[in-house]
């Protein structure tokens, strides 16, 4: 089985997943469009924050179409997949193209992607979401 995990680090969690994946014999990566000043540990790092918009969709589709190829299950990390356009309002739309492709899909909520801020900051006197700017 090989899966990758995509497309942040968040919390190194992924990275180690992919590590305890690879010890029982599993293909594992990780895959991030960016390192964060944490600086966790991918296989795969697409430097988004070095090229400019064009170069961004091009390298990003040709990974995509690469990782079909490669992998049998995208965990997907941070409630992001990797065919998000937010601009258009448009999310997730890599995950039909997946299931096309019979491919497995996870997706693993680790913190303020899953948390309801708004309702958070309105009904707990501590919250993690006390921090966050609107």
């Amino acid at each position: 089985m090989k899966i990758l995990h995509a497309p942040t680090n968040t919390g190194g969690n992924p990275a180690r997943l992919s590590r305890a994946e690879r010890e029982i014999g599993l293909i594992s990566d990780v895959m991030v469009f960016d390192s964060n000043w944490l600086n966790y540990p991918a296989d795969i790092n697409l430097n988004f924050n070095k090229l400019n918009r064009l170069q961004r969709e091009l390298v990003r589709d040709k990974f995509i179409i690469n990782a079909i190829r490669k992998y049998d299950v995208f965990n997907f990390n941070f409630a992001e997949t990797l065919l998000n356009f937010p601009r258009l309002n448009l999310y997730n739309v890599d995950l039909p193209i997946l299931k096309m492709f019979r491919k497995k899909i996870l997706v693993i909520f680790q913190g303020c992607d899953m948390r309801l801020k708004g309702y958070s900051k309105e009904n707990f006197k501590i919250s993690a979401c006390s921090e966050c700017i609107d």
